[in-house]
């Protein structure tokens, strides 16, 4: 918890740095209030049901996004990203899987949520295999990591 309360102090401090040395700033969109003072943001939370590490014998997993600087309503992208050999450079990254990517809308609660089965998610190989589903939108963004192991 003190390290949430540093990270959002360390953001507000250099947020505060960056607009006092520029008075025009071009590069960077800097949310503030009507009063022209920085807002500084909740910051998106996931959980994975049932868990975030799931064996050989688990079907499907849902991944619950929580979007605190969302709106009801809003339409959120969902992809999975798996470690694969990436075609030109030939060095293992995470890229996206193919067939993967769904849209999903933001509800009242503001939460959004995605399910894909192993199958599709490719996890094989418990140990080695894991996934990144990525939530992204126009005002907001999240992510989660599963991970295959053993029983």
């Amino acid at each position: 918890m003190n390290t949430y309360k540093l990270s959002v102090l360390t953001i507000g401090f250099i947020l505060i740095f960056i607009t006092n040395c520029s008075s025009d700033n071009p590069y960077y969109s800097i949310p503030t209030n009507a009063d022209g003072e920085v807002e500084i943001t909740d910051v998106s939370e996931t959980e994975v049901r049932p868990s975030s590490e799931i064996t050989l014998q688990v079907v499907e997993f849902t991944v619950i996004a929580t979007l605190p600087n969302s709106s009801e309503g809003d339409e959120m992208t969902t992809e999975l990203l798996k470690l694969q050999t990436h075609p030109e450079a030939g060095n293992e990254q995470l890229l996206p899987l193919d067939d993967t990517q769904k849209t999903v809308t933001v509800g009242e609660d503001l939460k959004a949520s995605v399910t894909y089965t192993r199958t599709t998610a490719q996890l094989e190989n418990p140990g080695d295999d894991y996934v990144v589903i990525t939530f992204a939108g126009e005002t907001a963004s999240a992510q989660a990591r599963v991970d295959l192991v053993e029983e």
